[in-house]
């Protein structure tokens, strides 16, 4: 989750609206959107994770799909097909531990 809310303000909100900001401090941790802090709940992260999104979601709601960043020159389109293959990708991972924590393959027969 901490990922995905970082992955999502970087495209969003710094390389294509120009926003420098920081959600996370990574000074102690480099890899810290990669770790859950300890004591950290799913509501927590959940949390975290809606608060930026309502702050991206303002970003697109201001832009047509073919404007193009203020960085780099990707236009908002690819910014978002982007943002939707790394959010594939991450659950993809998650579906796998699953199955490997519980066996549960999501083909169970219909009726």
């Amino acid at each position: 989750m901490r990922h995905l809310t970082d992955v999502e303000r970087s495209w969003l909100r710094d390389v294509f609206a120009g926003h420098e900001e920081l959600v996370f401090d990574w000074t102690d941790d480099p890899d810290g959107e990669l770790h859950v802090p300890d004591g950290a709940t799913m509501e927590q992260l959940l949390a975290e994770y809606a608060a930026g999104a309502a702050r991206c979601d303002a970003v697109v709601a201001a832009h047509q799909l073919d404007d193009v960043s203020a960085r780099r020159g990707f236009s908002l389109r690819w910014v978002l097909l982007h943002l939707l293959e790394e959010t594939a990708r991450h659950l993809g991972h998650l579906d796998l531990l699953r199955e490997l924590a519980d066996g549960s393959t999501g083909e169970e027969p219909i009726g």
